[in-house]
């Protein structure tokens, strides 16, 4: 059983969006890890080859919250 952990990426125009990603990702890979660990002048990756890419500037987000955690 795969455990899906879903993050809202609130970003400063307004605008958000959500991606997926398995919970037990490293750190490191995981959104809130790239986000925390980035430059402020970084661009974050987020996303998969499924569901696509965002290429983000870091100063572009405003903050991230953690929603619906699944198990599939």
């Amino acid at each position: 059983m795969m455990r899906i952990q879903e993050y809202s990426i609130h970003l400063v125009n307004g605008e958000h969006f959500n991606v997926k990603e398995d919970y037990y990702l490293p750190r490191e890979r995981s959104v809130v890890g790239k986000f925390m660990t980035s430059k402020a002048d970084d661009t974050l990756v987020i996303g998969d080859e499924t569901s696509g890419y965002f290429y983000i500037p870091k100063c572009n987000i405003m903050y991230i919250t953690a929603g619906e955690f699944n198990n599939r």
